[in-house]
């Protein structure tokens, strides 16, 4: 099962005065006996502060130790284990002082991920998820006191929530008390679409009640399949001895920003035109590269370009659900999102006649604009 990662952030919306938070993960099977939660993040905010961990729904278990006194945890040893698992925890105590160590998993039965004590007395096993490639154990639920032979379970439905509190310790085990607590925000996080959880925390002017919302992703405009694209040329001169003699730059790159419906094909003839009918003292200019690129999407920070180039029909404006030879067999708009850096980017394209907010604004009055201009000098002008 694939691993899914995110980021929880926690926004202060301009408050007045500082706000206490607790963060706990409350699955159905706590209990506050057998099961018991522990206060994962306690922060205060004011202002604008903000606030962000990671978390991803790896599961694994740990030796927890239970400081007596104040009823913090600590977790030592730990073993990352995938659903329908099972890794026995032992105690070598041949050595001083003991030491504890989890076998590989192996499937069992089961369709938990399970730590069966087998060091011969009675344990506290941690659940929890792993962070840092592995180096870190962050611990959410203990399972008290399990006793030699028995099993505990360490996967866990992550429901998140968030209290206005400071009556608990970052790590301090939780009691039901808890449950008497307004409770601000609760979610699976597994049901909140994206890699980014925004919750914005805000306080009501005039009864003073503290509240927090979850803040949507920001949105892609769409952008027409036959719009925002980018073609690139690298220009330069046959004789590049006369021009540098000249004091003249020997090379210049282009990049022009197509208008809807005109394809890089296009844009590359009309360059190849403007240079025959414009010859120079210094010699034919010629295409010594050339390449483009398609806007398919654009959120904000963010824009997701596709490379094109003329083994790919839409160098000739063809928009195209076939097989494309350019991207290994597969089509263009499924490499580009295969490859997304989250790995869920949706490809929208949309009718011709969609409004479309262009990335850079043509210059000039001519077919084409210049969003990036080499040096011109001794090279005719396009417009």
């Amino acid at each position: 099962m694939a691993i899914v990662e995110k980021t929880i952030s926690v926004t202060a919306d301009n408050l007045d005065q500082k706000v206490n938070l607790m963060m706990a993960f409350m699955p159905p099977t706590v209990d506050f006996d057998n099961v018991v939660p522990i206060a994962w993040q306690v922060f205060s905010l004011k202002g604008t502060d903000s606030e962000s961990w990671k978390w991803n729904s790896s599961s694994a278990g740990s030796r927890a130790i239970v400081d007596p006194n104040n009823a913090t945890v600590i977790s030592r040893e730990y073993k990352p284990i995938n659903v329908g698992r099972s890794s026995n925890m032992t105690q070598d105590k041949t050595v001083r002082p003991p030491v504890y160590k989890f076998s590989a998993p192996t499937t069992y039965s089961g369709t938990n991920a399970r730590v069966v004590n087998q060091s011969g007395a009675y344990a506290d096993i941690g659940a929890g998820f792993v962070t840092d490639n592995g180096d870190t154990f962050n611990t959410v639920l203990v399972n008290r006191r399990v006793a030699h032979t028995a099993e505990a379970f360490v996967d866990y439905e992550p429901v998140l929530t968030i209290w206005a509190t400071a009556d608990y310790a970052e790590d301090q085990l939780l009691d039901s008390g808890v449950t008497t607590i307004p409770t601000l925000w609760s979610r699976n996080l597994l049901t909140i679409t994206g890699a980014q959880v925004r919750l914005a925390v805000s306080r009501d002017k005039t009864t003073g009640a503290v509240s927090i919302k979850l803040q949507s992703a920001p949105s892609a405009f769409q952008v027409s399949a036959t719009s925002a694209t980018v073609y690139k040329v690298d220009l330069a001169f046959a004789s590049p001895g006369i021009v540098q003699n000249g004091g003249y730059d020997t090379e210049a790159h282009l990049e022009l920003v197509l208008p809807p419906k005109v394809s890089c094909n296009e844009a590359e003839l009309a360059v190849i035109a403007a240079i025959d009918a414009s010859p120079t003292v210094y010699g034919k200019v010629f295409v010594k590269g050339h390449s483009g690129a398609a806007l398919l999407k654009s959120e904000t920070h963010f824009e997701t370009w596709l490379d094109i180039n003329p083994a790919s029909p839409r160098w000739f404006g063809v928009i195209t659900d076939g097989p494309n030879a350019a991207f290994n067999g597969t089509n263009g708009e499924a490499f580009a999102q295969a490859n997304a850096e989250d790995g869920t980017s949706e490809i929208i394209e949309e009718s011709e006649e969609a409004e479309v907010a262009a990335p850079v604004k043509a210059k000039g009055n001519g077919k084409f604009g210049s969003v990036r201009a080499g040096s011109l000098r001794g090279i005719p002008s396009f417009d």
